[in-house]
């Protein structure tokens, strides 16, 4: 292994001291092999002179990484490598076949869990499209629009990426939404373009597509029917084992605010008041409406002080990337002005494993939606304040509860729901 000039530079003595006589009595290393004379050692090992960076250089070099924790008590720091350094590998891999074998290898040693998981996911691009409109030629006009009508909504709600678990949730989210007669074809469409573009272009990836969902039928039109046994001392504890920050703030959206899984990808940084603790963000559903809903004081703290330095952090360091890679201008403000930039698949995953890990638990993101409106239910919140905060109140009256309640200067509404909001709402911080 190696260390830089300045981790090296900062090992105290004492440490210096253990790597020493560990190289020279465990690994049998001589003071020849080092490069010191043996006279040299000697007064290192007495400590009749400090033990060098240059000595401490050559016993690492000795040393695998489980050794220097052993040690040391800590792992090295890695030396990270910018955005741009990566640009330059993917450019080199596209022109030199030689270095792309060599780095796929090294991607499949070291990340083949990742990359099993990204392969099951696919991106839906124009040519896609084309290819789907022209084997549907033989359909007759109004089905073969329709078919493209609700295709093409269904890959703006998702992105224009099919994963499985992705489109799981979403099928429940469209129920609720959209209603059981729009995300019957939204559902149709989708398997369509499965089997007809999918199919043929990933083959290996078709089945699990297409299986990853099911067309709903009238009987599942209700998504909040069955609710998975947890209470939010499991959920505390989950929380407390989440593996990134970012993730940590998704969890909260869901379990304390009951948001459907999509929908915390959806706020802008100018969506949050931090003063009130209110996040009021736009959703499509069979027309756009406003949705409203709050945090619990120590979430937006945590939100605030912790999470949002090191997201802008984030934001700074992979902005110039995405626009090198060429990302239209709009779509990169678009990604910079989100509460979470964080890969949806990635979060998702890291909530899914840690449930598994900490309760033995198998859920579905949605689950956390429908412990929510059970928990609120249970502290005897009127339903319709849980239908408010949940986004299910159709536009046009929450619009009227908006224009009657909220005006300036008298904001009665929001403090009510707000009041509602901090007596019954789950808390998983705090």
């Amino acid at each position: 292994m190696t260390l830089t000039e300045s981790e090296i530079s900062h090992l105290a003595q004492p440490i210096r001291k253990r790597i020493l006589e560990y190289v020279l009595n465990e690994k049998k290393v001589t003071p020849k092999d080092l490069g010191f004379s043996r006279f040299h050692i000697y007064k290192a090992r007495h400590g009749l002179i400090p033990i060098s960076d240059d000595l401490v250089k050559a016993c690492i070099r000795f040393l695998t990484v489980d050794e220097y924790v052993r040690i040391v008590g800590e792992k090295p720091k890695v030396t990270e490598a910018s955005p741009e350094e990566a640009l330059k590998v993917i450019k080199t891999c596209i022109v030199d076949v030689k270095f792309r074998e060599w780095f796929l290898k090294l991607l499949h040693q070291y990340l083949g869990n990742t990359l099993y998981q990204y392969s099951k996911s696919y991106i839906v691009n124009e040519e896609d499209l084309k290819m789907f409109e022209k084997l549907l030629t033989n359909k007759a006009k109004d089905t073969r629009e329709r078919h493209l009508r609700y295709l093409l909504k269904a890959l703006k709600d998702l992105d224009f990426e099919l994963e499985p678990s992705k489109l799981q949730e979403y099928v429940q989210e469209c129920l609720e939404k959209y209603g059981i007669s729009v995300t019957t074809h939204m559902a149709k469409a989708l398997k369509k373009f499965i089997k007809l573009v999918i199919k043929t272009k990933r083959p290996e990836l078709y089945n699990t597509l297409y299986n990853s969902f099911t067309i709903p039928k009238p009987r599942s039109a209700n998504p909040l029917k069955e609710v998975k046994v947890f209470n939010i001392d499991e959920l505390r504890k989950v929380f407390r084992e989440l593996p990134s920050l970012e993730v940590k703030i998704y969890f909260l959206l869901l379990a304390e605010c009951g948001l459907r899984p999509g929908e915390p990808f959806l706020i802008k940084i100018q969506d949050i008041d931090f003063n009130n603790r209110v996040i009021c963000f736009e959703v499509e559903g069979k027309s756009k409406r406003r949705y409203l809903t709050f945090m619990h004081e120590d979430t937006a703290r945590f939100i605030k002080e912790a999470y949002l330095p090191y997201r802008n952090q984030f934001i700074k360091t992979y902005i110039s990337s995405l626009r090198n890679l060429g990302y239209d201008n709009d779509v990169v403000k678009e990604w910079e002005s989100k509460l979470i930039p964080f890969d949806r698949a990635r979060l998702r995953n890291e909530i899914k494993e840690t449930f598994r890990k900490v309760l033995g638990k198998e859920i579905e993101l949605y689950d956390l939606r429908k412990f929510w409106s059970t928990y609120m239910t249970l502290q005897g919140t009127p339903g319709q304040i849980i239908d408010i905060l949940q986004g299910r109140t159709p536009p046009k009256e929450f619009e009227v509860l908006m224009r009657h309640y909220v005006t300036i200067g008298n904001q009665h509404f929001i403090l009510e729901l707000r009041k509602w909001f901090d007596e019954k709402a789950p808390k998983v911080i705090g």
